[in-house]
This record gives structure tokens, C-alpha cells and sequence, in this order.
């Protein structure tokens, strides 16, 4: 990799940098073409579901991109309010208008750039220490599209531009596959569920289904949370979940984590590995298995299900989730008790629980093994991205390295 053949240039000058066409509250309806704010980008850029999404109008779309146009494939938004510099990278199928100061628009690149390695630059170390660089406001931090033009890069000649796009692309469509064949898996497991113990289409002079309460099955514990003014409570290594990690079917991992200290002191305790966790305050509602030993705070009920019947008891909680936030109590803000867990009847026969378990056990190891692979290769890119946009790496030799991490298949225990 030569660097004499790279280039320093502003990003004014390889791109039009701009915003939206604003658009009133008045305008949102229910239905119609998604409308998003620095919130659902965030989302998008994490690949977590969407959720609360606005809409304007079909009509109204159609008149903004006509008169001014609007996203299209190759190009970029990035979060320029509150959380500063998250990028998307606009696909081929998308269809959406954003809100005007929230993010900043990337478009019309000249040919001497791709897209895409602004995209992945945007992440690196050398593109965000670009972006801290002309952050203002200290109460609300912003991006002005001004500063964002004169925001300079080292950009090499488009033809190695392409082979780190390779590179990364190869991690990030790994990545994307794994997720779509964890949201593929955990439907068949749902509808397998609800085939066997809702429609009970099985035997039923060999499985005989009862209605009964969540003890029968399973145990719920509840959180605690250390003292956050004891520093030598926190930054260990036990992961703690707050409602927040609860994105996944399964978690191997959480922000925060306690030390053993903040365990022994607090009312806190750890979880079983695949237990079930639900959120029961705030947001409420939102569930996961816990691919690790761990602890929680209080806004949380961890589920233990007996026998064994892990996936089955996360099955059961999943499906009756709507049955649940209908329950629940609060006059300002919605919360899912231990008396709301213990007043819903669940599907339940001890047999084909176990029968249950053997034939979904493969599409939940495979899950997890899925979200254990994306973990290593997210720090594999997050190694290579900024070695490869300074050149301070030889690239074939990173193929080959990258090239192992995707094809490694690696073992893990069964739930």
C-alpha cells in the first residue's frame, strides 16, 4: 500500500453535504412512508428492530422527492444532535424521509470516492476525532453542515478504496447474515410453539395440554442495583443488565458490569445462564436469555425455568408478552410485577415440554453460536477499520486473517 498515493481533502469538496426539507408534526400519520429522527438511525445502524417509527404521507413523499429529492442507495446520514456521529449507509430498497437538524446528508459523491469508504471512515478513530473536532454546544452537542464540509480526510486512490471495502464488506454481510438467520430460527421455534401448545396440533390423547401459572414451570428472581457512588462497586467483570441490553433473543454480553464487591454488597445476585429476562418497569416488555451467568437491577425479572425447560419457558413469556404490558399496573409509568408474572396462565404439559426442548435445543445453539461469531467479527472490524483507512496494514495479509474469523465455526454448549 503506497501511502505518497493518498490524499488529504475535505469532505466539501468529494460530496454535497446538506439536510431535509422540514416537516411539521402536523404532517405525521399513522401509516404511510417512515419518517426518522437520529433515533431510529441509531437503530438501523445497530441493526436492532425499529420502533415508535413516524410517517408522513405517500403524497407527500412524492412531492419531496420530486421537487428536492431523497435518500438514495450509496448515500450517507449521519447523527449530527445528542449522540454525535452515527452513519448510515442508505440501501438499495430503502424508502424514508428525516427530520432537518437531526441528521446531516451525504449525496452526490465524485468519482474519485466511494461512498462506502466515507461510510467506514465516518467510524474510524481518525473520522471521529474529525467529528469531536467541530462539535458545538455543551447543554446539546451538534454538528453545523458547514464544519462538517471542511472536515478533512486521507483518502487513497479509488482502486484501494475498493479492496478495504472488501474487506470490511465481507465482515459486515457475515455479520447481517447471522442476524437474519437468528430472526429466521426464532420464528420457526415461535411458530413451532404456538403449532404444539396454543393450536395444540398434536396428539392430544398422548399429551394431555393444562393451563397453569409460571410457577409450575418456573422460579422469578428479581434485581438490585450497587451503589453508584461506590466506585469500587462497578467497571469489573461481571456483566449487570439494565433494560437496555435486552435487544437479542440471547445476550452474551451487557454495557455495564459490577465487581464481586458490588455483588456481595448489593441486592443484586447472579442470574443462571439461560435464564429468562424481561423488563418490567420503563420500557417493559422487552425479553432475552441470558447466553452467560450475569446479574441485573430491579427494573428486571429474571425467569429460571425448572427442568430445564429454558427455551419453553422464553417461548411462553414471549408469546403471552402482549397479555402481559396489558396487565400491567402504574398510573404514569407502565410495570410488570411479580403478581402480574403469576397471574397468567400458561399452555403447559411436562412431556412435550421436554419433547419441545430436544427438537428446538439445534435452532437456539445455533443462535448463540451465530451471536458469538458477530462478536468476534465486530472486533475484528473494529481492529481493521482503522488500520486499514491510515494504511498502516498489509491488506492481503488481513484477507486471509479475516477470511479465517468467517469460517471459523466454533463450538459452543447446548441450552
Amino acid at each position: 500500500m503506497r501511502l505518497d498515493e493518498w490524499q488529504q481533502v475535505k469532505i466539501g469538496k468529494i460530496c454535497d453535504v446538506g439536510s431535509s426539507k422540514r416537516i411539521y408534526m402536523k404532517e405525521y400519520v399513522p401509516t404511510g412512508i417512515p419518517f426518522y429522527r437520529s433515533k431510529e438511525i441509531i437503530n438501523q445502524f445497530k441493526g436492532e428492530p425499529l420502533s415508535d417509527t413516524l410517517f408522513i404521507s405517500e403524497k407527500r413523499f412524492k412531492e419531496i422527492k420530486e421537487k428536492f429529492g431523497v435518500p438514495s442507495q450509496g448515500d450517507i446520514l449521519l447523527t449530527s444532535v445528542g449522540t454525535i456521529g452515527v452513519p448510515y449507509l442508505v440501501k438499495e430498497n430503502d424508502e424514508f424521509y428525516f427530520k432537518d437538524g437531526n441528521l446531516t446528508w451525504f449525496k452526490n459523491f465524485k468519482n474519485s470516492v466511494r461512498s462506502k469508504y466515507i461510510y467506514y471512515w465516518l467510524q474510524s478513530d481518525l473520522g471521529k476525532k474529525e467529528i469531536n473536532s467541530i462539535i458545538i454546544g455543551s447543554t446539546q452537542q451538534a454538528l453545523t453542515i458547514e464544519s462538517i464540509k471542511k472536515m478533512n480526510i486521507l483518502l487513497p486512490p479509488r482502486t484501494i478504496q475498493n479492496k478495504i471495502i472488501s474487506i470490511l464488506d465481507g465482515i459486515d454481510k457475515k455479520i447481517e447474515i447471522n442476524r437474519e438467520m437468528n430472526i429466521t430460527l426464532e420464528k420457526m421455534a415461535l411458530e413451532l410453539y404456538k403449532n404444539w401448545f396454543i393450536d395444540k396440533g398434536i396428539d392430544q390423547e398422548q399429551f394431555t395440554i393444562n393451563d397453569v401459572k409460571i410457577s409450575e414451570f418456573s422460579k422469578i428472581i428479581g434485581g438490585g442495583t450497587p451503589k453508584t457512588n461506590i466506585d469500587e462497586y462497578w467497571s469489573g467483570d461481571i456483566p449487570w443488565i439494565s433494560v437496555k441490553d435486552l435487544n437479542s433473543s440471547i445476550i452474551i454480553d451487557t454495557e455495564k458490569k459490577i465487581t464481586e464487591l458490588g455483588l456481595n454488597n448489593s441486592s443484586t445476585k447472579l442470574i443462571p445462564k439461560f435464564s429468562t429476562v424481561i423488563s418490567a418497569r420503563g420500557t417493559i416488555g422487552n425479553i432475552s436469555i441470558l447466553g452467560n451467568e450475569m446479574a441485573m437491577n430491579q427494573s428486571c425479572y429474571a425467569i429460571k425455568a425448572e427442568k430445564e425447560f429454558h427455551i419453553f419457558t422464553y417461548l411462553s413469556i414471549k408469546h403471552s408478552i402482549e397479555k402481559l404490558i396489558s396487565n400491567s399496573h402504574g398510573s404514569v409509568f407502565s410495570t410488570i410485577t411479580k403478581s402480574t408474572l403469576e397471574s397468567i396462565d400458561f399452555p403447559f404439559n411436562e412431556s412435550l415440554c421436554s419433547l419441545f426442548e430436544k427438537r428446538v435445543g439445534s435452532f437456539f445453539d445455533q443462535i448463540l453460536n451465530n451471536i458469538n461469531q458477530n462478536k468476534v467479527l465486530n472486533s475484528t472490524r473494529e481492529y481493521l477499520i482503522p488500520r486499514l483507512l491510515s494504511g498502516e496494514i498489509n491488506m492481503l495479509e488481513e484477507i486471509e486473517k479475516v477470511r479465517e474469523v468467517i469460517s471459523n465455526e466454533q463450538p459452543e454448549p447446548s441450552i
